[in-house]
């Protein structure tokens, strides 16, 4: 029996398989559902260790996740991972089953620039722009207390960039 702790995000592969950030859990799991069994469903864990953080790179079988909060699929076998208690974005490739760190160094901060410079505070949720190369990233600046960024990194190098702050912790709608 799978159990999930702080379910976050879910990314739909297909209709029988969808990934779920299992944030409590520091994992990424695959749940998928067997037709050929009256529609049964199995969790599978594929990148992680249950329960135990990390920021170890490497096979999917190895790698460890610090708090995981969004998916965001960037090619047929590419997924993006918002790792937010590690401060970094990072990527699964379903195909080769690796994970690797794409953008950030780990250390929480606001800085742009090549991926394993940039710098990222918890960042919390994260889209594929319609170009396809280009991802959205919902963060947190821990110099500008109670502010949002929203960061765009390119998906084959991690290269970051600011395209927004927010100006205030709340807006007025008119």
């Amino acid at each position: 029996n799978a159990r999930f702790r702080l379910p976050r995000d879910a990314l739909f592969i297909n209709t029988t398989h969808f990934l779920m950030a299992d944030s409590g859990n520091h994992a990424l799991r695959m749940v998928s559902m067997d037709p050929s069994k009256n529609g049964v469903w199995t969790v599978t864990t594929v990148v992680g260790m249950t329960g135990a953080q990390g920021q170890a790179d490497g096979s999917a079988e190895t790698a460890t996740l610090n708090t995981p909060v969004s998916l965001a699929l960037a090619s047929a076998d590419l997924v993006l991972i918002a790792d937010s208690g590690n401060n970094k974005i990072r990527a699964y490739n379903m195909a080769t089953k690796m994970v690797y760190t794409l953008a950030g160094q780990g250390t929480a901060g606001y800085r742009d620039g090549s991926g394993l410079q940039a710098q990222f505070t918890s960042p919390r949720s994260i889209s594929i722009l319609h170009n396809g190369t280009t991802a959205a990233v919902v963060d947190r600046s821990k110099t500008e207390e109670g502010r949002a960024l929203i960061r765009l990194v390119d998906v084959y190098t991690g290269a970051t960039s600011t395209m927004f702050v927010f100006p205030e912790r709340t807006f007025t709608q008119p």
